[in-house]
């Protein structure tokens, strides 16, 4: 749970954030190994938001969003 990740992961939705203590990554690594549907989750929503926000694809349309604002 540091600055710049908890900016792009949702703890519970598309990741899970720990402290920098063995105990808190400990916590979460079991409580990913032991729950198969958390997993599943998220992944799937880890998975589309990558898609949604930094495939190639829309980082190129966002790169001519930005071309085009500046030519007006």
């Amino acid at each position: 749970n540091v600055e710049g990740t908890r900016e792009i992961i949702t703890d519970g939705i598309t990741g899970l954030l720990a402290t920098t203590d063995s105990q808190s990554l400990k916590t979460n690594i079991l409580k990913l190994i032991n729950d198969s549907w958390l997993q599943d989750k998220l992944r799937q929503k880890a998975r589309q938001l990558v898609i949604d926000n930094f495939s190639l694809k829309t980082q190129i349309n966002k790169e001519i969003a930005i071309y085009e604002n500046l030519v007006g």
